[in-house]
Parts: structure tokens; sequence; C-alpha cells
């Protein structure tokens, strides 16, 4: 989703860990083009979460995401 002002979820991630590199990034969604972006956000050291999740998954997501370096 584009948020106001136009910027996208990647935008506004890349921008906060401008300032905070070491920032943990998880980005959900429910849009199906987007699961192909999976491997370019692990490669940029975020996790991807798609929707609909279920608390198990979240709960993975999140560890692994903690967990990486």
């Amino acid at each position: 989703m584009i948020m106001p002002g136009g910027m996208t979820r990647l935008e506004l991630a890349a921008r906060v860990r401008g300032e905070k590199p070491d920032l943990k990034v998880v980005v959900s969604s429910g849009y199906n083009p987007e699961v192909t972006e999976a491997d370019s956000l692990a490669a940029r050291g975020m996790g991807y979460l798609p929707k609909p999740f279920g608390l198990a998954r979240l709960s993975s997501v999140i560890r692994d995401c903690l967990d990486s370096d």
C-alpha cells in the first residue's frame, strides 16, 4: 500500500534504517505479486510475512528477523 504522501513501505524502511542501520524490519503484504519480492527483501536484511498469517507464523518470522545478522 502507498501511505499518505506517496511513500511506500520500503521507502519508509529505507529512511528509518538510514537513521538506525541496525533496525530489524518485517514487511507484510497480502498482494501475491509481492511474493517474488521475498528474496529481494531478505537480501536487504528484511523479513517478509505474507498475509494471511497466524500467530505461529508471525512469531516465527519475527524470531528469524531478530536472530538475523
